[in-house]
């Protein structure tokens, strides 16, 4: 079974997210901060250590949280009506 990592690099996603995140530089700040954390919470979890993999998971899901509201606020190319 592919890794996401790998999945991540097939051309067909890339072009979806080329599309949706013009800015390269969104993009490539997103796959940093999901590799270190995707890092965090697996590394918590061989050691056992539940608070520190729920506090890692809660870390990436407001960043990406606050990503997507900072997309959809400054580049979607539509606004909710």
């Amino acid at each position: 079974m592919p890794t996401l990592n790998a999945a991540s690099r097939k051309p067909d996603f890339s072009k979806v997210s080329a599309l949706l995140w013009p800015n390269s530089q969104s993009i490539t700040a997103l796959r940093k901060e999901t590799v270190i954390t995707h890092r965090a919470i697996t590394e918590a979890i061989a050691v056992r250590d539940g608070k520190a993999a729920r506090d890692a998971m809660t870390e990436h899901i407001m960043y990406n949280q606050r990503f997507v509201e900072k997309l959809m606020a400054e580049e979607a190319p539509f606004k909710a009506v």
